[in-house]
């Protein structure tokens, strides 16, 4: 775009001010052959025809307005003005507009005045130039001679490039695109005589004269490319360029899979079968191309998958739910998008029942069926999930057995050895499957029967072992044999032998019952008798008392 620099906002209130101070003042006679573009119509200096014009390349520039013709095209947001002198009762021209970086238009006019203040339409009012392209503005009735001016305005405030007259050639009958190789050529035209140019050079030719309104080109590389033209009458003008892409006409293979008993889409083309064909057809952007389909076919895959269903519930295959037993074909889109077949094979898995009868504990123990345990006797029903996930029913009869009374014993005469009894028996509880074992600390056993007599002192060990239904229980219990030995307290009496007692009595005595009496004395004296006679001359005294059976 053509740079101008907007006037300063003090200048613009400046032009206000004098716009307003010579309302009735006459307008500017200067002349000029230099287009001048002015905001106030007053200000534009005169140029000698509507010629003078022609290859001028300039911009709208966001400047506030200060002449306002009566009516216009739209609104007047940053209009300026050219004046030029009539040479001819009509005068046209060309006006391009391109390149606005806001809005996307320009609108112009031609109109007279006598006072610069008060104007009058003499051409059409062309409201909408759009960026891109030209439009003819004309005027007719002109007095030759007479000054005119030509209004350019951006629409809605627009800030765009334009041309009067042929200033930037614009390129006709393209497409952006070309295809090698190609039997024909690719014509270009414009509205004026230009001279024409390929960049890059290698990417194709010129047919003919490349100084011309119109040319032929031969591409002949694939890529991007411009093609150039810069126009003859009008030298201080831009070069105008447009894009062109080249491409080939190509051949390619595609290969496509097909779903056993489906189609498939190749190049544009729907194919039911294996094999190759060969498709031609316009590619992207209307080169033609060759396209090889090989068809290839996936066989639709089958498998089985064996199911268990609980009695009375259901069960999932294959992403369907069944509640019978049998064999069920389920499809499903599989590899690649093709279908799969899964035969269901549903079976079903009956409720388990099991009696495991009678089973035994010991007494403080428990049983186990699943989680639960059961530590009393008693009947019981537990339903559990077997191993194929299905219910189960368990039934079973529990007997607890009691070993902890059974080590009990009886012990008689306080568990104690004396002189009277120098051994006692223990007596254990006599019950089926119950063994005994009576031990020493050492852990020796002594006696396997249900009584076990001892006659020495010390502890002794009780263990009973109680055995049913393959379970064994045990307890024990401990006793300690005392020994007294103490010897029984006894007395003895007797007398003096003299001539009026020529014998005496020898008397012996105990607090204790069912002692034994031994006397002896002088020349061989014996007797167990409690009370016995002595004749001599000598006192004899008892010699011993002893218990029977003394240890």
């Amino acid at each position: 775009m053509k740079n101008h620099l907007p006037l300063p906002i003090l200048s613009t209130l400046l032009l206000t001010l004098l716009f307003n101070n010579h309302l009735n003042a006459q307008c500017n006679s200067q002349p000029c052959q230099i287009p001048t573009p002015s905001a106030d119509a007053q200000e534009a200096c005169i140029l000698p025809s509507p010629s003078a014009l022609d290859c001028y390349y300039g911009a709208t520039t966001p400047s506030i307005p200060v002449s306002f013709p009566p009516t216009w095209c739209t609104s007047i947001e940053n209009n300026h003005f050219f004046a030029f002198t009539a040479d001819a009762p009509t005068a046209s021209f060309e006006i391009c507009t391109f390149d606005c970086t806001q809005g996307n238009a320009v609108q112009a006019a031609i109109l007279e005045t006598s006072d610069c203040i008060n104007f009058q339409f003499v051409s059409p009012c062309l409201g909408n130039i759009q960026s891109g392209s030209c439009q003819a503005l004309m005027a007719s009735g002109l007095n030759p001679g007479q000054v005119y001016y030509l209004m350019i305005d951006g629409s809605a405030g627009a800030l765009c490039d334009y041309a009067i007259n042929g200033a930037i050639p614009t390129i006709y009958n393209h497409t952006g695109t070309a295809c090698i190789p190609s039997l024909s050529s690719s014509t270009y035209s414009t509205s004026t005589v230009s001279m024409w140019t390929i960049l890059p050079p290698t990417a194709g030719s010129i047919q003919g004269n490349p100084i011309s309104a119109s040319v032929n080109i031969v591409w002949a590389e694939a890529g991007p490319a411009q093609v150039c033209a810069k126009s003859l009458s009008c030298l201080n003008a831009p070069t105008e360029c447009i894009d062109i892409i080249v491409y080939e006409h190509v051949e390619s293979t595609e290969t496509v899979e097909l779903c056993q008993n489906y189609t498939v889409d190749c190049a544009g083309q729907t194919f039911s079968s294996p094999g190759n064909y060969t498709v031609t057809l316009g590619s992207y952007l209307g080169c033609d191309s060759v396209v090889n389909c090989i068809v290839t076919v996936i066989p639709t895959v089958h498998t089985n998958e064996s199911v268990h269903m609980c009695q009375g519930e259901s069960v999932m295959c294959a992403g369907e739910e069944f509640f019978a037993p049998g064999n069920f074909p389920v499809t499903l889109p599989a590899y690649q998008g093709c279908d799969s077949v899964v035969h269901c094979i549903v079976s079903v898995v009956p409720t388990i029942l099991m009696n495991l009868g009678i089973k035994y504990i010991c007494e403080g123990t428990c049983f186990q069926v699943g989680d639960s345990l059961y530590c009393n006797a008693g009947s019981y029903v537990q339903i559990l999930n077997s191993a194929s996930g299905c219910d189960s029913i368990v039934s079973f009869e529990l007997v607890v057995l009691t070993t902890n009374n059974a080590a009990d014993f009886q012990a008689p005469q306080g568990q104690t050895l004396t002189c009277a009894n120098p051994s006692l028996s223990l007596h254990g509880i006599n019950q089926p499957n119950l063994a005994h074992f009576w031990k020493n600390t050492q852990g020796d056993t002594l006696s396997t029967a249900s009584s076990f007599t001892v006659n020495t002192s010390g502890n002794y060990i009780h263990q009973v072992v109680l055995s049913q239904g393959g379970t064994t229980c045990e307890a024990s219990k401990k006793i300690l044999i005392k020994l007294n030995n103490t010897p029984p307290p006894v007395t003895a009496m007797g007398g003096t032998l003299d001539a009026t007692h020529p014998t005496v009595q020898l008397m012996g005595h105990s607090i204790i019952s069912g002692v034994t009496y031994s006397w002896t004395g002088p020349n061989g004296f014996t007797s167990s008798q409690k009370k016995t006679d002595r004749i001599g001359t000598r006192i004899l005294h008892t010699h011993s008392y002893l218990p029977p059976n003394w240890l």
